[in-house]
């Protein structure tokens, strides 16, 4: 399942690429470096935020697609479209 209602954002000094790849790989979801404009992070907090609020309507409509397919009908269906 993972992280339900947590989003990461990095604040750093560093400012470097290879710094900011090696913040995302280890799941960080979004990264800012020192002397970043106050507008800009309160921007990227409300994206964060509108992420979080979209997660469980994104697993709910998971679950409904998970569960159609299970469907004998749909599922062969499915698999029928695999093979075209």
């Amino acid at each position: 399942e993972g992280r339900n209602s947590l989003y990461v954002l990095l604040l750093n000094i560093r400012d470097a690429k290879n710094d900011m790849i090696k913040a995302l790989d280890a799941e960080a979801d979004d990264y800012l470096t020192k002397h970043f404009d106050p507008d800009v992070l309160r921007a990227r907090i409300k994206a964060g935020e509108r992420v979080i609020q979209l997660q469980p309507e994104l697993a709910g409509r998971v679950e409904k697609m998970e569960d159609a397919l299970s469907d004998p009908q749909v599922g062969g269906l499915h698999s029928q479209m695999h093979i075209l």
